[in-house]
């Protein structure tokens, strides 16, 4: 019985240990980040549940609005139980009716580990260009306006962390702002992103 309990202990303690934590590096958390106001925005226009009750261990929302036509698309990347997942919903706006359209990245299915060092390099991207820490544009110092092209939303819930912030047509920006490094890394998360997708 001794044997028996020794086998068991050891399988858990291997187990265990297999099941490390994801790292995240550093990640700025909003201390009062309001859920109803994704539930009124992700939630309501593409059917999908509150960031706030998502179950995955970490879920990456960038959420892109095109002007001038208004056109949008969510892009949601997860991981939980060791697991990679990203899909895409599109939201076209039309006459008479609008049309919500969504797309799931096409893993390997005959490679895993081609799955798993795709997703391990994003991740490795999207924290290489600080995507937890990020300032919203509102914070930097700009003091011109580009009205027209893509305004971003970026949402995150890394462990029972969460925060969001914004930021518009980064690639423009990034021109004319070549010495505020935020600007490229606003344009490499996106490009990450949607390149799954193209």
């Amino acid at each position: 019985m001794k044997k028996y309990h020794c086998i068991l202990f050891i399988f858990f303690a291997v187990s265990g240990y297999a099941q490390k934590k994801t790292d995240y590096g550093k990640v700025k958390e909003e201390n009062k980040f309001d859920c109803a106001i994704h539930a009124q925005g992700d939630s309501a226009l593409y059917g999908v549940v509150n960031i706030c009750d998502s179950k995955n261990e970490l879920e990456i929302r960038l959420t892109g609005i095109y002007m001038p036509h208004g056109n949008s698309e969510l892009i949601i990347l997860t991981f939980d139980n060791q697991k990679w997942d990203v899909k895409k919903y599109t939201y076209t706006r039309q006459v008479p009716a609008s049309k919500l359209e969504y797309t799931s990245f096409k893993t390997d299915a005959e490679n895993a580990s081609i799955n798993k060092y795709l997703f391990n390099n994003l991740f490795d991207t999207l924290k290489q260009n600080n995507i937890f820490l990020l300032p919203g544009q509102g914070e930097l110092p700009v003091t011109r306006s580009i009205h027209d092209g893509a305004l971003y939303t970026l949402t995150f819930k890394a462990g029972n962390r969460f925060r969001s912030y914004s930021f518009d047509n980064p690639e423009s920006y990034q021109q004319e702002y070549a010495n505020i490094p935020e600007f490229k890394e606003y344009a490499t998360i996106v490009h990450a992103l949607k390149k799954l997708f193209n």
